[in-house]
């Protein structure tokens, strides 16, 4: 078997996907990696994966990048003959999937949308509207050409895609997450005491609830300790002001980490009590409070259905009805004033995490079943 993976960004693949990817290579498959470039840091990528750089535009439509990247993905296909091309993200799978379509010998197409992104968020604008119906139309065609398999991370996201006429019901599933790797992230040996530790883990974008954390943070000083971690993300239009994040970093109200490699993260969220996630946007399945519960910390986050899988009220930790500062405020002077409280509930959000099947053999299984039906049946 020959799998071929179109991603973004070399840090997404690192973080997210490359477990999957070793999976395939330990059972003697070949894997070809085409991938934008890495903007923060140098991710090391297994040496077995064949790597190719794509010219990749993340956070906006570039038309010549664009087609420099269909050109390579049309040469990539026609050379290596992969038996699936498995592609992550919208803008990533718009690409694999105009290429396959553009294939006479057309190989297996999986995609996987881990959310469906700031493009199909609300909106009233006329642009964000427009362009959410040049997407969805992109989408119907490689539906059409090529009965691509779609997985997604929720139930609401694949309903939603089926009704915009993208995904078929039959050729379609829910895959929660990516895979977390439980000898990494693990619950404490020893129980925790004194001042509640606070952790938001996450690329800083203000969309993410950054600047709600940072608010809160002003509010309850002195009574908690709280640390900002997460990779800056400049070429995105909703990037935070890191001067802002700095600046609250040297009046002493969080402590900002930067960046944590995946192999230390573990280690970090067991040094704290709750980890939050006041979001904006319609997430996947949140990987941070997958890793978070695993390591034994209660949970604070937006209310949407697929996050009160995991965060449950009064039992895993709080749910935000707004996510905004008052409301993440008061969560967390609940969460502050019952520490013995909040310290159980990480307990059993260890409990739950443990039960679903959100870990990396989990997924590799439910991968290898989608390849194989997708090979088999890639002419039905």
């Amino acid at each position: 078997m020959h799998v071929m993976f179109v991603v973004n960004d070399l840090n997404y693949f690192a973080i997210h996907r490359q477990a999957l990817a070793v999976a395939w290579l330990d059972r003697g498959w070949r894997v070809t990696l085409l991938s934008g470039d890495a903007p923060h840091g140098e991710p090391q990528i297994d040496p077995r994966i064949t790597l190719c750089e794509l010219p990749f535009a993340r956070h906006r439509a570039s038309p010549m990048r664009d087609l420099a990247c269909l050109r390579i993905l049309l040469d990539a296909i026609r050379t290596e003959r992969p038996d699936v091309v498995h592609a992550f993200t919208i803008k990533a799978g718009l690409l694999a999937g105009l290429a396959v379509g553009l294939m006479r010998r057309k190989p297996a197409l999986v995609l996987t949308f881990a959310g469906l992104g700031k493009i199909f968020e609300p909106s009233d604008a006329v642009w964000p509207k427009v362009r959410q119906g040049i997407v969805t139309a992109l989408l119907r065609w490689i539906q059409k050409a090529c009965s691509p398999w779609i997985t997604f991370e929720n139930e609401g996201d694949r309903q939603s895609a089926i009704r915009l006429g993208f995904a078929d019901d039959a050729r379609s599933c829910t895959v929660q997450g990516a895979g977390i790797d439980f000898d990494l992230f693990h619950q404490r040996v020893r129980p925790r005491e004194g001042a509640l530790l606070i952790l938001m883990a996450s690329r800083m974008i203000a969309t993410k609830g950054v600047d709600v954390f940072v608010d809160a943070a002003q509010r309850l000083k002195g009574r908690a300790e709280f640390t900002l971690t997460g990779p800056r993300d400049d070429g995105d239009a909703d990037a935070m002001d890191m001067q802002m994040v700095e600046a609250a970093a040297a009046a002493g109200l969080i402590d900002w980490c930067g960046a944590t490699p995946v192999e230390r993260m573990g280690d970090l969220l067991r040094e704290h009590d709750v980890v939050v996630l006041p979001t904006r946007l319609q997430e996947g399945f949140p990987r941070s409070l997958l890793e978070a519960a695993a390591c034994g910390c209660a949970l604070v986050a937006t209310r949407q259905p697929v996050i009160e899988q995991i965060v449950r009220s009064g039992e895993t930790g709080w749910l935000l009805d707004k996510p905004d500062a008052n409301h993440l405020e008061s969560a967390l002077d609940d969460a502050i004033a019952t520490r013995d409280d909040t310290r159980a509930m990480g307990n059993r959000a260890a409990e739950i995490v443990s039960q679903m099947a959100v870990d990396t053999p989990s997924v590799v299984r439910e991968v290898a079943g989608i390849y194989e039906q997708a090979t088999v049946r890639r002419h039905d």
